[in-house]
């Protein structure tokens, strides 16, 4: 079973993106549990073609967890459920920060974006999981770009004052690796309630972009958002959350 000891920490001042160097290190034959943590990303990603700004004062890592079988599409979306949970937790425990999650797997307090997950899974002769995080912590918002500002919030900004960043990423390590370990083994049960009870979108009016109106029901089993009207039920795949509109709130 994987330990916290078991992952090896490697930390860069800069890099073009922590996801981009752990690819790399993988091909390089790196085959034991790593994590690749930036103190600033130059090209940072986010989910599809979305980039991620990543400034200095922000914490920018990804985990790799090396798997010997391959693991179904459920548990790769169960992954990215657990492990914004995993972010949510840590936040809660060290700075009692109650923050919640928009489907799929963005972190927000107060309608504003605070962090984000990127999952990838690498199959071949090994197979790789890598969970990459981006949370905006010693950040002063107003120094994002414009466009940023308005949906954008950061540690600094909610508590008032700069935090530790090791002892954060330290926590994330923890609950990462806690939260992969039960979806790994399907615990699905008691992710899908936690999510649910986090989800911005659970028990709300959903908005499509074909402007059809659901009342989302969280997530299910399959890892699917669950959308039910008085004619249909939908379910959503969370490459498809780009049709979701808006939400009534």
């Amino acid at each position: 079973m994987l330990k916290s000891s078991d992952m090896k920490m490697i930390f860069y001042d800069e890099v073009d993106s922590t996801m981009e160097v752990a690819i790399r290190k993988i091909q390089d034959g790196f085959e034991s549990p790593f994590m690749i943590v930036a103190k600033q990303q130059t090209e940072g990603r986010g989910r599809g073609v979305n980039i991620w700004f990543s400034s200095h004062g922000g914490i920018y890592l990804t985990m790799v967890i090396p798997l010997e079988d391959e693991i179904t599409n459920e548990i790769i979306a169960m992954i990215h459920y657990s492990s914004a949970l995993a972010v949510a937790s840590s936040l809660n425990d060290l700075f009692s920060i109650d923050v919640r999650i928009k489907w799929p797997n963005d972190i927000v307090k107060s309608k504003k974006k605070i962090g984000g997950v990127l999952i990838e899974y690498i199959t071949g002769a090994k197979n790789f999981l890598l969970i990459g995080i981006g949370i905006n912590a010693n950040i002063i918002v107003n120094d994002l770009p414009i466009e940023l500002q308005k949906n954008t919030i950061s540690l600094l900004s909610i508590l008032g004052f700069e935090i530790e960043l090791n002892k954060l990423i330290d926590k994330l390590k923890l609950e990462l690796i806690e939260f992969s370990i039960l979806t790994l083994n399907k615990k699905f049960d008691f992710i899908i309630e936690k999510f649910n009870k986090k989800c911005i979108y659970t028990q709300k009016e959903i908005i499509m972009k074909d402007s059809q109106q659901f009342t989302c029901m969280g997530i299910n089993k399959y890892g699917q958002l669950s959308l039910e009207n008085k004619n249909e039920e939908r379910y959503l795949k969370i490459e498809e959350s780009n049709l979701i509109k808006a939400v009534k709130n």
